[in-house]
């Protein structure tokens, strides 16, 4: 009796996770010149852009009680780099607030043949990670072993920062970008664009279940949308509550199939 009490008491309070972050094409982006005032010089002499609602949805996630990290397969002196550029609207870096901070050297050699994500592997268990709570987000499917798909949680197709699609339609034909990486439609653009939101509305509604990686698994589909369905429910309710850059987007349930 008293183990089903604490068991449902913990799923009451809510169970904490440690989100592990991706950088590239997850949390930022390389662009290829200063598109806005968020545009950051790295130290790799690179120019980067902070992913729409990725601050806004790390601030939340932390401020709920979360562990943050980060893992990127880049240069550890870039990665520092960038997280100390990032900040939080009280002013700490994403530097600061993060529990670990992964580069290149964790990486895991599986392969000499294949892709990058073929011959390394994002290894959360080796590091140390709890695997019962911890979840990598990241815009490469396979980049933890077969036995950790679980703590993987993929952002799906990524494609190149453009601030709007006008962007798009303006500079996507340009030779810096590959076709492949440029968005061919609003919907895709639309989609790319704001999927952190649906990432995040999916990871602080899990924490109310007494299993969050379960609970994210079998609720992916239902919170991101992809453009093979319509696009029209998840577009109006996020085109009507966008009034500002740290609207906290907990309170609504927009995304959610009707």
């Amino acid at each position: 009796m008293l183990l089903m009490f604490l068991y449902n008491l913990k799923a009451l309070a809510g169970e904490k996770l440690h989100i592990v972050f991706d950088l590239d094409f997850t949390i930022i982006s390389k662009v290829y010149e200063k598109q806005n005032h968020n545009t950051f010089l790295a130290s790799d002499k690179n120019y980067y852009n902070p992913n729409k609602w990725a601050l806004e949805g790390i601030e939340i996630a932390y401020n709920e009680g979360h562990k943050i990290s980060f893992f990127s397969g880049g240069d550890k002196k870039r990665n520092e780099s960038v997280l100390k550029k990032l900040r939080l609207t009280d002013g700490r870096t994403l530097y600061e607030i993060a529990t670990n901070i992964h580069s290149k050297s964790d990486l895991v050699v599986k392969s000499k043949m294949g892709k990058f994500s073929e011959r390394y592997k994002k290894d959360l268990g080796r590091l140390g990670y709890d695997l019962k709570n911890t979840i990598l987000i990241d815009d490469i499917l396979n980049f933890v072993p077969v036995s950790q798909k679980d703590n993987i949680l993929w952002l799906g197709r990524s494609y190149e920062y453009f601030n709007d699609y006008n962007a798009v339609l303006n500079k996507g034909s340009s030779s810096v970008y590959q076709l492949k990486y440029v968005p061919q439609s609003y919907e895709k653009w639309f989609i790319s664009h704001n999927k952190l939101r649906y990432i995040f509305e999916l990871l602080l509604d899990s924490s109310n279940s007494a299993d969050p990686l379960s609970y994210i698994a079998r609720n992916r589909q239902k919170y991101i949308p992809d453009d093979s369905h319509g696009l029209s429910t998840f577009q109006q309710s996020l085109l009507k509550t966008d009034v500002g850059a740290h609207l906290c987007f907990r309170k609504y349930r927009l995304f959610l199939p009707k």
